[in-house]
C-alpha cells in the first residue's frame, strides 16, 4: 500500500498491552486484529461489487483472507486461524455473501475504542477509508474519505479503565463458586502472587479459568473437596499442573453443541491433548 492509503490515524490506549489480546494470543493474531482496527472504515458508506451495491458500516471492511495475507506478510492458512480466534473471542464478526469472493469484517465495539474523549486533549482520529475498487490493498473502499480531523462521533462518557487478569480470575472463581460481597475472594496478596506466577509460567487466563470451571463442575458438590475450592490449592503450581489436562481433556469430551461457560473451544487445545492446532 502506498503512503497516501495511510492518511489519518486510529486510537490505540496504551492499555492494549494489559488486555487479553495482549497477553493470550499469538504475534499473528495481534498483528491481524490492529490491522483490522486500521481498515475498518471510520464512517458508513458504499461499496460496489458485481452484483451490486452494498452498505458498509463504520467498523467495518471488506476483505479476503489473501489480500490480508499478502498485506500483513503471513500466510493465508495464518491469516484465517487468527481470524477464527479472534471471532471466538467477539473481538471481530465475520461476514460473508453467497457467491461473493470476499468476507465483511466487523470490528465489534469499534466505536468504543475509537470514540473516546482523551482529558489530555490529544487530538483524535480515525482510520481512512477510500474511493474505488478493491486492488492491491484488503479493506473495503468507500465513498467517504477521513480527512484526519480532530471531529468526534457520537461523544461518550470515559470508560472504565479494563480490568487485569488477576481480577478477571478472580471474579469468575467466585463467579463460579456463587460468592458475593465480603464472601468472595479478593485479588491481593497471596491469591494475586499464585496468579501472577502462574501466568508467569506460561499459562494463559483462560486455562486459569478452565482449571475454576473444571473443579467446581468436580468438587462443588462433594462435602469433602468443596473446602479446596480456593485460589490457594487451585493456583499452588504443583496443583495447577495436574489440574488442567484435566480440565482440557473434559473440554475436549464435550459435544459440539455445548457451550462452555468460559468460552474454550476444543480446538485451542488440541497441542495439549497430542493434537495439532
Amino acid at each position: 500500500m502506498g503512503a497516501g492509503q495511510h492518511s489519518g490515524f486510529v486510537v490505540i490506549h496504551r492499555q492494549i498491552f494489559d488486555s487479553g489480546l495482549w497477553r493470550q494470543f499469538s504475534p499473528a493474531d495481534f498483528k491481524v486484529a490492529i490491522a483490522c482496527i486500521v481498515f475498518a472504515n471510520w464512517k458508513s458508506g458504499k461499496w460496489h461489487t458485481s452484483s451490486g451495491i452494498i452498505e458498509i458500516e463504520r467498523g467495518q471492511f471488506v476483505t479476503s483472507t489473501q489480500k490480508l495475507a499478502d498485506d500483513l506478510k503471513l500466510t493465508r492458512k495464518t491469516v484465517r486461524g487468527s481470524l477464527q480466534r479472534l471471532s471466538r473471542a467477539e473481538f471481530l464478526k465475520l461476514g460473508t455473501n453467497t457467491g461473493q469472493k470476499f468476507t465483511i469484517v466487523t470490528v465489534l465495539n469499534y466505536c468504543k475504542y475509537q470514540d473516546q474523549s482523551d482529558n489530555t486533549d490529544q487530538t483524535m482520529g480515525y482510520s481512512r477509508a477510500t474511493h474505488g475498487p478493491l486492488t492491491g490493498h484488503s479493506r473495503a473502499t468507500i465513498e467517504q474519505v477521513n480527512k484526519g480531523t480532530r471531529e468526534q462521533v457520537n461523544k461518550q462518557q470515559p470508560l472504565k479503565p479494563p480490568k487485569g487478569d488477576v481480577e478477571i480470575v478472580v471474579e469468575y472463581l467466585n463467579a463460579q463458586l456463587g460468592r458475593t460481597g465480603a464472601a468472595c475472594f479478593r485479588p491481593r496478596g497471596k491469591t494475586r502472587e499464585l496468579i501472577e506466577a502462574r501466568l508467569a509460567d506460561g499459562a494463559l487466563v483462560r486455562d486459569l479459568r478452565m482449571v475454576c470451571w473444571h473443579r467446581v463442575r468436580e468438587w462443588k458438590d462433594d462435602e469433602q473437596m468443596a473446602k479446596f475450592l480456593r485460589p490457594s490449592t487451585l493456583f499452588r503450581r504443583s496443583k495447577f499442573e495436574e489440574y488442567l489436562p484435566q480440565a482440557a481433556a473434559a473440554v475436549a469430551e464435550q459435544k459440539p453443541e455445548t457451550k462452555d461457560p468460559h468460552k474454550v473451544s476444543r480446538e485451542d487445545y488440541k497441542p495439549l491433548l497430542g493434537g495439532s492446532r
